[in-house]
C-alpha cells in the first residue's frame, strides 16, 4: 500500500471537468468529479490529475496542456454532434444492407 501527501497551497480555483466517459474522480474533503459537469478546485489540484480532467478558463475554452492550442466548447459539441451523424449513417446503411427497419 502506498500513501501521498500533499501540504495545501495557497492557490487560486480554477473550473474543471472530468473527462469522462465514466469514472468519478474522488479528491479529498468529498469533492467528487463527475464526467462532463464542470467544477471549481484549487489550480494545484487540478495539476496534479493532469490528463485526467479539462481546465476550463473564463473564456469556457478547454485547455488540454499549456502548450496546446486550445478547443471552444463549440467546437467540441459540434464534433460529437458530426461523429453521432456519421454512426447513425452507418446504422442505416446497415439497417438497408439487411432490410430491417430502425425503430
Amino acid at each position: 500500500m502506498t500513501y501521498t501527501a500533499y501540504k495545501p497551497k495557497v492557490s487560486e480555483n480554477v473550473r474543471v471537468m472530468n473527462r469522462g466517459p465514466s469514472t468519478n474522480i474522488e479528491l479529498d474533503a468529498g469533492v467528487v468529479l463527475l464526467p462532463g459537469i464542470p467544477q471549481s478546485i484549487p489550480l494545484y489540484k487540478a495539476e496534479l490529475l493532469g490528463d485526467q480532467v479539462f481546465i476550463l478558463h473564463v473564456s469556457a475554452v478547454i485547455v488540454t496542456k499549456p502548450l496546446m492550442p486550445t478547443v471552444s466548447v463549440k467546437t467540441v459539441i459540434l464534433y460529437a454532434m458530426h461523429a453521432m451523424q456519421k454512426m447513425r449513417l452507418r446504422l442505416l446503411n446497415i439497417f438497408a444492407r439487411k432490410q430491417l427497419k430502425p425503430i
